[in-house]
């Protein structure tokens, strides 16, 4: 059986309230052969319970439970068990805009021998509010490119010395040079930005100054005028053709949503809007 183009790993802890929105986002990427491992590390908030009742749905899901060891260790025993040689990476917190993947993984299967690729992303509040880009907070130089294509970064070690821009759950990686690099490792503050340094020293990196992904953050400065997030009203069309309850639903959402929220779809829709996404992209991968 051949592998699957690309293993997604979803790191949760005690994030019931927002595993939901991370999955629906993985869900309508337009991509084929995604296999799906959520790793719940030691959630007490009903997690597990959950996602074993979504598993019964979602054949390209995969589930490890791990007993509270941290993200180091619990983003390593995805990597472990993921079986494609492409590995991406999601925060239970954060959401992916469409067709993220499909863009990295192009540029990936074109420059076979990169270690790793990044993008910017959208820093969003519990309330909706938009506070900015990563790379504008941290004044990357990135943002200051002309394209918003791919590029192999020059001198990719020096440029991601110091603030740490590289957004985890922006990046698409390969797992031979993750493994090689020995994962995540190190002190709690250090553990993904010594990964990154590590791949960078020994291999070519990529980085894209587009926005991929939301993050969500729970504290932090006054929202700036940014790009808005993705919102369940701009959703692809066939899935609100699919869905057309979804639309009006958007319209009654409170003083700031979250796209593809649980904060006020609910868990129960969330999962039912999972399914849907699910059905959407098999439909549209059957008909290709």
């Amino acid at each position: 059986m051949p592998s699957p183009v690309c293993s997604v790993i979803v790191l949760a802890h005690n994030c019931l309230d927002y595993l939901p929105n991370a999955l629906s986002s993985v869900a309508m990427q337009r991509c084929r052969d995604i296999e799906t491992i959520v790793v719940d590390d030691g959630s007490c908030d009903g997690t597990a319970a959950w996602l074993r009742k979504l598993a019964d749905d979602w054949s390209g899901l995969r589930i490890i439970e791990t007993d509270g060891i941290g993200p180091a260790k619990a983003w390593n025993a995805g990597i472990e068990l993921a079986s494609s040689p492409i590995v991406a990476f999601l925060d239970a917190g954060d959401w992916w805009w469409p067709r993220k993947l499909e863009a990295q993984l192009a540029f990936h299967a074109a420059h076979p021998g990169l270690a790793f690729s990044f993008t910017d992303y959208l820093r969003v509040s519990q309330d909706g509010e938009r506070r900015g880009t990563a790379f504008e907070h941290l004044q990357s130089p990135i943002r200051l490119r002309d394209t918003t294509d791919y590029l192999r970064l020059d001198n990719a070690l020096n440029l991601i010395l110091g603030p740490n821009f590289v957004g985890t759950s922006t990046v698409l990686a390969s797992k031979a040079a993750l493994e090689e690099a020995g994962g995540f490792a190190g002190p709690v503050s250090e553990e993904d930005w010594g990964l990154w340094h590590r791949l960078a020293a020994h291999s070519p990196i990529a980085c894209s100054k587009s926005i991929s992904t939301n993050h969500l953050v729970r504290s932090g400065r006054a929202a700036s005028n940014s790009e808005a997030p993705i919102r369940l009203d701009e959703a692809p069309a066939e899935l609100a053709q699919t869905a057309p309850g979804l639309s009006s639903a958007a319209n009654r959402r409170p003083r700031a949503f979250m796209p593809l929220s649980p904060l006020w779809l609910g868990k129960a829709a969330t999962a039912s809007l999972v399914s849907i996404a699910l059905h959407f992209v098999g439909g549209q991968r059957a008909s290709r």
